[in-house]
């Protein structure tokens, strides 16, 4: 089971704000988070990479994260999605909070 949140992206004139790169996304927190669900991948790719491009990236931070969170974007109602497993642990959640803000 999970819990979903999300966030409509923010408009500008004549559209919206371009969708987050990978490497932006993941820079949002003082943290380093990392992607656990990219094996095989180019990492250069994958950072250089809108989210959009996936369908959703599992997101931690490394010897803290339990189960981590997904972090995702949606290109039909152009929301950001972040997706919190349950049980999932404290410092978990309070990063997923944390990325749900700052992507607001």
């Amino acid at each position: 089971m999970r819990i979903s949140y999300q966030v409509k992206n923010k408009k500008k004139f004549l559209g919206y704000e371009p969708v987050l790169k990978v490497e932006a996304a993941l820079s949002l927190l003082d943290k380093e988070l990392n992607t656990y669900n990219t094996d095989g991948m180019d990492i250069n790719d994958l950072l250089l990479s809108p989210l959009s491009n996936y369908q959703c990236l599992l997101v931690g931070v490394e010897y803290e994260s339990a189960r981590g969170f997904e972090l995702s974007y949606d290109n039909k109602n152009k929301v950001y999605g972040v997706r919190i497993f349950t049980p999932s642990s404290r410092k978990d959640w309070l990063l997923a909070l944390r990325i749900y803000k700052s992507i607001s």
